[in-house]
């Protein structure tokens, strides 16, 4: 741990929790919530209807909704709110019936509700406040408004637009700030929330046109008066930012979480390898959901370490966390990105189970095509130097000791060392790669020499032109019989895949078609481009940018032989 900072190893077998129940769905979920008294869960997916289930996973209603259901929050009131992508507002109970609609123009784009009301921003760009009973308090018109956020009492709404403002406003509609943004180009506004004394807190990048002495990225801090109180500068992206109890909890495109306060304090938290999506407060910890992951970590009052409390996989990278107001119902939904497989259901979760050992259980229903090994030992060089002298006899082992090896020699002549012609020779050595990978270069050198020593005299034998050298090897193999035979590694075919909208693909490395003539596989390491360790599991999942990717696949058995293959993925 390093200036409070926590990072997950690879090499340490992470505590799981399981989930509770599932959800099945025939399209995508685009939107989800629980509902506050924790009973219900509703779900927009692409068919557009919303269908609402029990804490079991059973299916309770499915509402058709006119216009075509987009997004759905929990109403303060009870039941949801559910905003139609080409039609108007309603609130729904569990039983599917709708108890009040509201008229929007253009349908509804963006929707938030709390304690203090609902906000909705509807297509043509105008933002609407209702009381939790559907009566419109105030509506609010100009600028190019791009999503809400709610303060935590719901007395204060922060609007944030696509050039790079923000202004807030009061339920009754008057706007008590206006953050105007520092440059005419390319600043925007990547998180936004309000802290818990009301101060609105934003970051913000500029995308390279950054001014001399200015971060390109930064967080701001702004009183309830609109006075930029503090700034501080980041080295990435942030992603989101949450409102806690002693400031605010950030999340970086780099996996950095960190807590930053208006004195400009930071306390790093935790570190993901991959960007953070979302940060959700469970008491006084934290909910990370960072790609196919959701991690709940731990930090302060002497509870550090170094992995997290627990985390959850999910079959699709996590883009919606939601819990009950007394956060004991957790549900996590997503996609994987790709167009050749089924739809991911959304999990339910009981987050203050028990958490196991992933390899204490093995069972884990999320991640059975990725098995971890119970014995696997942290990650490190490979080491194929193996000894395979117990395999000789004494007379051979001298000879070894002596440095006098063997070599086939080609049906040409007699064969020499590598890089030399001896007497009577052509000085060219015949391939034996099945030899070398099956039995390893020294035993396969070894074992050879008694089969060419009586070819070295000069009454040569020729050598059967219908005797291949993979028939001498097939009758070394049998001899060989249980000893050391190495494991075959498949990484699977070069590949090429589509780029997603994002400038990104997701892609599946299988390593399953590796195997032992012993089945006795007992690890498997991934490695990227660069040689660094991305996975100890059968099947892998990866996020790749444009261009070619190198992975390569090691696999160990049980004698400690290591083999390994490679494959190129290509993102174009």
């Amino acid at each position: 741990m390093k200036n409070g900072r926590h990072q997950a190893s690879l090499s340490q077998v992470p505590f799981v929790i399981s989930p509770s129940a599932a959800i099945e769905v025939e399209s995508r979920v685009i939107s989800m919530a629980v509902a506050q008294n924790g009973e219900h869960i509703a779900l927009c997916h692409m068919g557009g209807d919303l269908l609402i289930c029990d804490v079991d996973g059973r299916q309770v209603n499915l509402c058709e909704i006119e216009g075509r259901a987009g997004t759905v929050v929990a109403s303060p009131a009870g039941g949801f709110i559910v905003g139609a992508t080409e039609g108007n507002l309603h609130a729904v109970d569990a039983g599917g019936n709708i108890a009040w609609e509201y008229a929007v123009g253009g349908g509804v784009e963006y929707l938030q509700a709390c304690a203090g009301g609902i906000a909705c921003l509807d297509g043509g760009g105008k933002v609407h406040l209702l009381d939790s009973n559907g009566r419109a308090k105030s509506i609010i018109e100009g600028g190019s408004p791009q999503s809400l956020v709610f303060d935590q009492s719901g007395s204060n709404l922060a609007i944030i637009s696509g050039d790079g403002s923000v202004r807030t406003y009061s339920p009754s509609g008057e706007m008590q700030l206006e953050r105007q943004p520092r440059h005419d180009k390319g600043e925007r506004i990547t998180a936004a929330c309000f802290d818990s004394t009301g101060h609105l807190v934003v970051a913000r990048e500029t995308l390279g046109l950054a001014d001399q002495g200015e971060d390109e990225v930064e967080v701001e801090w702004w009183t309830p008066l609109g006075e930029r109180v503090d700034i501080q500068g980041l080295d990435t992206r942030c992603t989101t930012l949450t409102a806690y109890s002693s400031g605010v909890l950030a999340g970086t495109f780099a996996g950095e979480v960190f807590l930053l306060d208006r004195a400009q304090e930071r306390v790093d938290i935790w570190k993901s390898e991959y960007a953070i999506n979302s940060l959700t407060c469970l008491g006084n910890d934290v909910l990370v959901a960072s790609w196919f992951y959701l991690y709940r970590i731990t930090f302060g009052g002497g509870k550090d370490g170094d992995e997290p409390t627990w985390q959850v996989e999910h079959p699709g990278i996590v883009d919606f966390v939601s819990l009950d107001k007394a956060q004991n119902i957790l549900c996590l939904g997503g996609e994987d990105r790709n167009d050749y497989t089924g739809e991911e259901p959304v999990l339910i979760l009981d987050p203050h189970s028990e958490p196991e050992w992933l390899d204490a259980r093995g069972d884990d229903p999320w991640v059975q095509d990725l098995p971890v090994d119970e014995t696997a030992s942290p990650v490190g060089e490979l080491d194929i130097s193996d000894d395979y002298s117990e395999l000789l006899t004494a007379e051979e082992q001298a000879q070894l000791a002596a440095g006098h090896g063997a070599r086939l020699p080609s049906q040409d002549g007699v064969g020499d060392s590598a890089g030399g012609g001896g007497s009577g020779g052509t000085g060219e050595e015949v391939d034996l790669p099945i030899a070398v990978s099956v039995l390893g270069e020294g035993v396969a050198d070894e074992l050879l020499s008694d089969l060419t020593s009586e070819l070295d005299d000069d009454d040569m034998v020729e050598v059967d032109e219908a005797t291949s050298h993979e028939d001498l090897m097939a009758g070394l193999i049998e001899d060989v019989g249980d000893h050391r035979i190495s494991p075959v590694a498949d990484s699977g075919a070069d590949r090429t895949v589509a780029v997603g909208d994002d400038g990104t693909a997701v892609v599946r490395l299988d390593g399953s078609d590796s195997y032992d003539p012993h089945e006795r596989i007992q690890r498997w390491l991934w490695k990227d481009g660069r040689g660094e360790a991305i996975g100890e599991v059968v099947t892998i999942r990866v996020r790749l940018s444009s261009g070619k990717h190198r992975f390569e696949l090691s696999v160990l058995d049980d004698d400690g032989v290591w083999t390994t293959d490679t494959t190129f993925i290509t993102v174009q």
